[in-house]
């Protein structure tokens, strides 16, 4: 009974490990970046707020947690929201809720970016092709020719954010936005041209879907 009473707390202990251990690396690798959460830097939070009644900015979202394409239930070729995806887009919109000026949106026609924004924004969202056809191709043209005077926001996939390089090479978010950790995650960018006329993507913060949460608190607790 002894033995079974040790190896039990063993068992316990480790799995203790493992749950910490989880943790760690995933507070690794979504705060090791260049895009740093708003959600803790409320000065940047307040800057982008203030971008966003000036109407110049645009909001990309990639689509919440889909199946895994491996699963014989799963098609390959366009993926469908798992029930954990369901459960972050319903947070991205509650959270959207916080940007009170008004905005045009659009997502891919695929089915878990359409499910996202349908879940997030209702009828609010309209599809366009580009956000999935062109995201590994000439998706910034279609960026930089958004007409000025409104915020925009587009539902879309990783491969779309990816297409964003800093100057010097290497992703603009500072990570693979691809992964499994960042489904659901939304990206703010202010659209500029550098000394030689070019046009670049100012990226100005990001936010998890669980993140939005922590803004909504932010936002209703009393400031100094």
């Amino acid at each position: 009974m002894r033995l079974l009473l040790k190896l039990l707390v063993k068992v316990l202990f480790g799995g203790l490990v493992l749950l910490a251990l989880g943790g760690a690396i995933y507070y690794w690798v979504v705060s090791r970046d260049d895009c740093q959460s708003l959600a803790d830097d409320p000065v940047r939070w307040h800057q982008v707020l203030e971008g966003w009644r000036k109407q110049e900015l645009v909001l990309m979202i990639r689509h919440a947690s889909k199946c895994d394409g491996d699963h014989p239930d799963c098609p390959t070729d366009d993926e469908y929201l798992t029930e954990q995806g369901k459960l972050e887009a319903a947070l991205i919109g509650k959270g959207l809720k916080l940007l009170e000026e008004d905005f045009v949106a659009y997502h891919s026609p695929m089915t878990r970016t359409r499910d996202t924004a349908r879940i997030a924004l209702g009828d609010r969202s309209q599809p366009r092709g580009w956000l999935s056809t062109a995201c590994k191709t000439d998706f910034p043209d279609y960026f930089y020719d958004l007409p000025s005077g409104s915020n925009y926001l587009l539902v879309t996939h990783s491969s779309c954010f990816d297409v964003f390089e800093k100057p010097g090479g290497g992703f603009l978010l500072g990570f693979d936005s691809g992964t499994r950790f960042h489904f659901g995650i939304a990206a703010f960018f202010k659209r500029f041209q550098d000394d030689q006329g070019h046009n670049q993507p100012g990226l100005m913060g990001c936010i998890w879907p669980e993140d939005w949460e922590d803004l909504a608190a932010l936002e209703s607790s009393p400031r100094e």
